[in-house]
C-alpha cells in the first residue's frame, strides 16, 4: 500500500509532501525473518487490545525475543 500525505503551512504558503509504502508480511515470513536475526516469537496478538490473533484479526502485533 502507498500513500502520500500532504502538509501545508499556512505561516509560510509552503507544502511538504511524504510518500509511504507499507508492506505486509505473513506470520510465517515475520517468523523466518526474525530467525535469521537471532529473533523468536514470544507472543502474537491479533489487536491493540492484547486479543488472541486469529484470520480475521485486524492487525499481527508480534512481541520478539532473542532466541535461545
Amino acid at each position: 500500500m502507498t500513500f502520500e500525505e500532504r502538509y501545508n503551512f499556512s505561516d509560510t504558503g509552503g507544502t511538504l509532501a511524504s510518500q509511504s509504502t507499507l508492506r505486509f508480511l505473513e506470520l510465517d515470513k515475520i517468523k523466518a525473518i526474525a530467525a535469521k536475526c537471532g529473533l523468536e516469537l514470544s507472543e502474537t496478538f491479533g489487536n491493540w487490545k492484547r486479543e488472541r490473533l486469529g484470520d480475521e484479526s485486524p492487525e499481527i502485533i508480534i512481541q520478539l525475543m532473542k532466541a535461545a
